[in-house]
């Protein structure tokens, strides 16, 4: 098994226990936090209102969620919800299931034209996945739930991700376009601001136990969620336009030998804008 696959698998593990709330991205779960998940849901309100009480205190998921968090830590970014998932251009391979899977993967359940859960075949004969509200985040044999599909990831990118420390600059990249936010904390329940999509933000801190780490933007600091932070490799003060350098004896030069100076190192400043560039669309084909 190599390193990538060792890495989702291993972040599945890590997360039998948890529990499950409808929608939940691995929040601590509360009454407060159940309340506005049952009113955004309220087809599944009645579960999350009443047996999710159990999960108060605990990190909680949803199927689709959790899978996204193990295949994240493998540098593999998915969408959040199991067909979205299941049509996404992440696979090598995918298709229906005939036994059991003969390596790691994402294995589905397929039902009325929809994929309606979504689990992790984690080898011998076993999975991890985010059950249901009564049963939380669970390993179990593979046999015991009602798998149809199965998608093997495609990891052949994945270890081009950038791993820095802090403090380096990073961009932020979602899928949706949306931008993400700063945080007071990982709760996310104090904006601090909001940060578009393509922003460069800078990195403070190493990630906490939800995947939040410190970072700034426009002079702001709060807690982003580092799935959506892209490290970029040529590191410029964040959000500050990229000036061209000015040569500082220009000034003493005679006006035509100053104005050459000048051309020339406005060509040097557009060169490595575009270097900087095309490292960031490298960058970006590879994850």
């Amino acid at each position: 098994m190599n390193k990538n696959l060792r890495a989702m698998v291993d972040a599945a593990l890590s997360k039998v226990g948890c529990g499950y709330i409808y929608g939940a991205t691995g929040w601590i779960c509360s009454r407060t936090r159940r309340e506005r998940q049952a009113a955004q849901y309220p087809g599944h309100a009645e579960k999350i209102l009443g047996i999710g009480a159990k999960w108060d205190g605990r990190q909680c998921f949803d199927c689709a969620q959790l899978t996204r968090f193990a295949a994240d830590a493998a540098g593999l970014k998915l969408p959040s919800g199991a067909t979205s998932q299941w049509h996404s251009n992440n696979w090598t391979a995918k298709g229906m299931l005939t036994g059991e899977p003969a390596e790691p993967c994402l294995v589905f359940r397929h039902a009325d034209n929809a994929m309606q859960h979504v689990g992790f075949y984690i080898n011998d004969g076993e999975c991890v996945h985010a059950e249901g509200t009564a049963k939380g985040v669970i390993r179990e044999k593979f046999s015991k739930y009602p798998w149809t599909h199965f998608a093997i990831p495609d990891l052949a990118h994945t270890g081009a991700v950038m791993v820095m420390e802090p403090p380096y600059t990073a961009r932020v990249k979602t899928q949706t376009g949306s931008g993400i936010s700063l945080w007071l904390d990982n709760t996310k329940t104090t904006r601090i601001v909001a940060v578009p999509d393509g922003s460069v933000v800078t990195v403070f801190g190493t990630p906490d136990n939800l995947g939040f780490a410190l970072a700034e933007f426009n002079g702001s600091r709060g807690v982003g969620d580092i799935r959506f932070l892209a490290p970029v490799a040529e590191t410029h003060p964040a959000n500050q336009p990229h000036q061209p350098h000015e040569l500082s004896f220009s000034e003493s030069l005679p006006s035509g030998e100053r104005e050459a100076w000048l051309k020339i190192a406005h060509s040097y400043a557009m060169l490595s804008e575009a270097a900087n560039r095309m490292g960031d669309m490298m960058q970006d084909f590879c994850e």
